[in-house]
């Protein structure tokens, strides 16, 4: 889709791109199971997905659920659940809004504990959405000190 600026020249949908690191106190082995769509409830107290498939909310590869977003609902899709490699993705779909692509990919780092980076990737479907995909890449970025706080206070009250 295109639309025309002010300046006469032709403008598609925005795309933007952000990332955040941040260590966990833990390892690999226990930290990757908590960024599945079940086991996030487990540090992130708000979030609450409604799952389609499986039934079972049991965090896989393929599965499929909703989030609420104010006034609409999100379409989320795991990408991609390789925990023994640490790699978790998501292909997000908020309608009329944007596609998001959240990878997330953990290493094994000092003794004990396990590094954490972050990529969102943001497109708008429609040039009236722009601005808001930029605005959402900006925040994207300082969610890091947030993530790092939650999960190591729940591995320091000890997980599942």
């Amino acid at each position: 889709m295109k639309r025309t600026t002010e300046h006469g020249e032709e403008k598609g949908v925005d795309h933007v791109s952000s990332s955040f690191e941040f260590v966990i106190r833990a390892p690999l082995a226990k930290v990757a199971p908590l960024f599945g769509p079940n086991r996030e409830r487990e540090w992130s107290p708000e979030w609450n997905p409604q799952f389609l498939y499986p039934l079972t909310h049991e965090d896989r590869a393929g599965s499929v659920f909703t989030i609420r977003h104010e006034d609409r609902m999100s379409t989320w899709v795991t990408s991609i659940l390789d925990l023994e490699a640490g790699q978790i993705q998501y292909v997000v779909v908020l309608p009329e809004v944007m596609v998001t692509l959240i990878d997330i990919r953990l290493q094994s780092a000092d003794p004990g504990t396990s590094r954490v980076t972050v990529r969102y990737e943001r497109t708008a479907l429609i040039p009236a959405m722009n601005e808001y995909v930029r605005h959402r890449g900006k925040n994207d970025s300082s969610m890091g000190p947030h993530w790092e706080q939650a999960l190591n206070d729940l591995i320091q009250r000890g997980t599942r």
